[in-house]
């Protein structure tokens, strides 16, 4: 009986192996799309006045909101 657990547990580990690193595959092909639109953000805010600061704040906060928001 362990050596069938043991053969379920390394099935399992090769499954949550391969599925860690399409998920990070798939966020790599995301990050230029995600800078891109900080950097849209950000140079708006800057724009309109913001500071440097206020402007990568926000900036970062919208595109944690956006991402959050689209993995539910």
């Amino acid at each position: 009986m362990k050596n069938k657990k043991d053969i379920l547990n390394l099935v399992n580990g090769i499954i949550n192996n391969s599925e860690y690193k399409e998920a990070i595959e798939n966020f790599i092909k995301l990050v230029p799309g995600i800078v891109m639109m900080h950097r849209a953000v950000y140079e708006e805010m800057k724009k309109q006045k913001y500071s440097e600061e206020q402007a990568f704040e926000f900036a970062s906060e919208y595109i944690l909101i956006l991402q959050h928001s689209s993995n539910k």
